[in-house]
């Protein structure tokens, strides 16, 4: 059956969030995701509300933009930097700070790494010139326009 499935497949951690939803003869697996839990999604009016001025403002901004390759360039000279440099070095820094703080003996150990305070000045400074590149190429890519 599918209890014994969910009791043998799934972790124990997502076992206790699992709950079996029998509707008729379907049988289906829900999670209780925090998705879920959140004001916006749990009002209607909310979430239509703000996924109907989403398409509309996308709509507004593809009718009102003279060619595509207009769009391809503004997007481009934002997006090339947020993909190469920006997520990189903020992914970098957030993983650091949650491998320090998960536990103490490992950053205990970790701390006397001479080169750990190099790589996390980089990153930094990586991702402060990385967001000033994006915001001049993105405004010289305007400017053109």
């Amino acid at each position: 059956s599918w209890l014994e499935l969910v009791e043998t497949f799934c972790p124990p951690r997502q076992r206790e969030e699992a709950m079996v939803v029998v509707i008729g003869e379907r049988t289906s697996l829900l999670r209780d995701e925090p998705i879920t839990q959140d004001e916006v999604f749990q009002n209607p009016y909310w979430h239509y509300g703000s996924t109907l001025f989403i398409v509309l403002a996308c709509f507004v901004g593809a009718v009102a933009a003279p060619g595509v390759a207009i769009v391809w360039s503004i997007c481009g000279s934002f997006l090339a930097f947020l993909i190469s440099f920006i997520l990189p070095s903020a992914c970098y820094l957030k993983i650091g700070d949650d491998g320090a703080t998960s536990s103490s003996s490992s950053s205990s150990s970790r701390s006397g790494c001479a080169g750990e305070w190099l790589w996390r000045w980089f990153s930094i400074v990586l991702l402060i010139g990385s967001v000033i590149g994006a915001v001049v190429c993105m405004r010289q890519t305007v400017m053109k326009l």
